[in-house]
């Protein structure tokens, strides 16, 4: 009878082979083939030696009857180093690009060594990502194919969901964080593995800018007014485009004039300076005016509300 065990002591697998008959006065050196089914095997166990190199224990114990005198029994164990087939797996700093109007393409290094001496890799890598919030953001997969004792390096494509714009994305760089999970089938054995990623975030409106307003007297009754703005779209895969909307308020918060529609369209990594236009009563321009400004743009609508005194 044959097993092997784990480092944990957990019999992974075990056999039995023979009999065999040795005739009185003879000297034989025998060898058994030994089919171990891995059935029985918890597939939690199979998975880790997977992606895990150990030391198994192998333990052989030898039964013989020198009939009808006689039942001798002995037994040896051995370490046995086994090398797992997708070991070191490791995923290195991603790369991302601008795939279409609502995809980016992340680029991710792939790598890992196959340390087994018995087992060739040839399977599909399934990558599915999940963003911070535990909701799916996007999939890919890579063909594996690493032969026994040798090294594996690609790039793993992912198509990931350009990320839910709220106003903190929108004024704010942040770094953002995903989970990949990754399975694939490897020798028959469903084998998986959750490595984390970093993306950084770079708002569309960086460094939003307002200078005192200036007021140009239009009529009798109303004022133009200048109000100086700057920002940078600081992504690098999101332009900036739509228009600057809003209304002027007084200090009570009553209404008393309106921004022209400002048409907005910044290349991603390039900066603007212009001036907003509105028109307000003559007697408002003195003091303090609220501008309460939204950008419209294809990722939604988000406010931004400034006081700036003339």
């Amino acid at each position: 009878m044959l097993s092997v065990k784990d480092v944990s002591d957990t019999t992974i697998v075990s056999g039995s082979g023979g009999p065999f008959r040795v005739l009185a006065g003879q000297t034989e050196h025998l060898a058994f083939p030994l089919i171990l089914p891995l059935s029985d095997t918890p597939r939690a166990i199979l998975s880790r030696l997977m992606t895990s190199s150990e030391n198994l224990t192998v333990t052989a114990t030898l039964q013989a009857y020198v009939a009808p005198l006689a039942k001798l029994t002995g037994r040896v164990s051995t370490d046995f180093p086994w090398g797992a087939p997708v070991d070191d797996l490791h995923i290195s700093a991603p790369s991302v690009a601008i795939y279409n109007s609502s995809h980016l393409l992340v680029t991710v290094p792939v790598s890992f060594e196959n340390h087994s001496p018995f087992v060739d890799v040839d399977t599909v890598l399934e990558a599915e990502t999940i963003n911070a919030t535990g909701h799916s953001a996007g999939v890919g997969n890579l063909d594996i194919q690493a032969t026994r004792n040798s090294a594996f390096s690609q790039d793993l494509s992912l198509y990931l969901r350009t990320p839910s714009m709220s106003e903190t994305l929108f004024f704010n760089d942040a770094t953002l964080n995903y989970t990949i999970n990754l399975n694939a089938t490897i020798f028959g054995i469903p084998t998986s593995a959750s490595r984390t990623i970093q993306l950084g975030w770079g708002a569309p409106v960086k460094n939003l800018h307002f200078d005192p307003f200036s007021a140009q007297t239009h009529n009798s009754t109303h004022a133009i007014i200048s109000l100086p703005f700057s920002l940078m779209d600081n992504s690098d895969y999101v332009p900036l485009s739509g228009r600057i909307l809003g209304g002027i308020h007084d200090s009570n918060g009553s209404e008393v004039g309106a921004i022209e529609p400002y048409a907005l369209n910044v290349d991603p990594g390039h900066s603007l300076s212009d001036h907003l236009t509105g028109f307000v009563e003559n007697a408002l321009v003195q003091g303090e005016l609220v501008f309460r400004l939204t950008f419209e743009t294809a990722h939604g609508s988000f406010l931004r509300e400034v006081t700036i005194g003339a």
